[in-house]
């Protein structure tokens, strides 16, 4: 082909999920010629037609750029909507106990966790989380988690400690669940059915340990009554977690000094039970004693009494035989 012309120079494109689109341009009186792929000539609209500058061509060329931009960025989004919505049907849904129980801890120790006054092992104890204690989670980096429970506010060790669903499973495992009668007059019964013999009797506030081994219709919660398995209705009485609450130092040595006098008034209610019981031994001993020496002393003047009766009467018969031997 003769051109008038010197030939511009080729511009090249490239675009991300398009072909190599080369487009060779003649300005002024020269024909344009677009030379492509067909099925890029398709995507972009160009047609084997002429263009009578660059500007057509770059501008065509921009639209189309922009074109797949939105196009792709459309798509993107559409997937990551897609990948989410489907990560989320993938887990599991929470109960909202579960829910309520993601911002809460509890220690997984044999007797007690130290609660500090600051995230290190060097602060002072403020409290403790004895084994079955609850704790809410102020704040959690991983490695000292800031707690509050009960009257106590401090800093835990979290690898000491189970959260979130594991620390719920961990609840019902160990502390395992209570029922509170909610009414006075509340019959335990032998059966879940109104009919079935009453075990007992309750009052309000009275509580009972689930027996979560027993299978319990709906409207009945089975308890542990008396060692044995009874059944109470569920619309008077509150069930939940026999967990328990994180106490201070102040607070536990004063637990402690009232574990001390307890046991002190214990000791000596049993050594004045004791002493007494002692006392009451020596009376009735005493008493034994006396009441022996006296049967004896009964005994021994008898005896005498039956031997003089018995002298007189031989006398007696010695002096008939006398007299009888005088008359003859």
């Amino acid at each position: 082909m003769k051109l008038n012309k010197k030939v511009i120079d080729s511009i090249t494109v490239c675009r991300t999920r398009a072909p190599l689109l080369t487009v060779t341009a003649v300005t002024n009186s020269g024909r344009s010629e677009v030379k492509a792929e067909d099925k890029v000539l398709a995507n972009t609209g160009l047609e084997h037609t002429g263009y009578n500058s660059y500007a057509g061509v770059a501008a065509t060329l921009f639209d189309y750029e922009k074109g797949l931009t939105a196009e792709n960025a459309v798509t993107v989004e559409k997937e990551n909507v897609e990948m989410v919505a489907a990560a989320q049907e993938a887990q599991p849904q929470l109960t909202q106990e579960q829910q309520e129980w993601q911002t809460k801890l509890m220690p997984n120790v044999e007797e007690s966790l130290n609660v500090r006054a600051q995230a290190n092992e060097q602060s002072d104890i403020v409290g403790k989380l004895y084994k079955g204690s609850v704790a809410d989670i102020v704040e959690n980096d991983g490695t000292w988690a800031h707690i509050k429970s009960g009257n106590v506010d401090g800093y835990v060790n979290v690898s000491y400690c189970v959260t979130g669903t594991d620390a719920l499973s961990y609840a019902y495992d160990t502390c395992g669940e209570i029922a509170t009668v909610n009414t006075d007059g509340l019959r335990v019964r032998e059966a879940a059915d109104t009919n079935s013999k009453a075990l007992e009797v309750a009052d309000q506030g009275k509580t009972y340990q689930v027996d979560r081994a027993a299978q319990a219709q709906d409207g009945w919660i089975a308890v542990v009554s008396d060692s044995q398995t009874g059944y109470i209705a569920a619309d008077y009485a509150t069930r939940s977690l026999n967990t328990r609450v994180g106490i201070t130092i102040e607070e536990e040595q004063a637990q402690i000094a009232a574990q001390k006098e307890a046991e002190r008034k214990a000791a000596e209610e049993k050594a004045a039970a004791e002493a007494a019981k002692a006392a009451q031994k020596n009376t009735s001993e005493n008493t034994s004693s006396k009441k022996a020496e006296t049967t004896q002393g009964e005994a021994v003047s008898a005896g005498a009494d039956d031997l003089t009766l018995l002298l007189q009467s031989s006398s007696a018969r010695q002096a008939e035989r006398v007299m009888n031997v005088s008359l003859q």
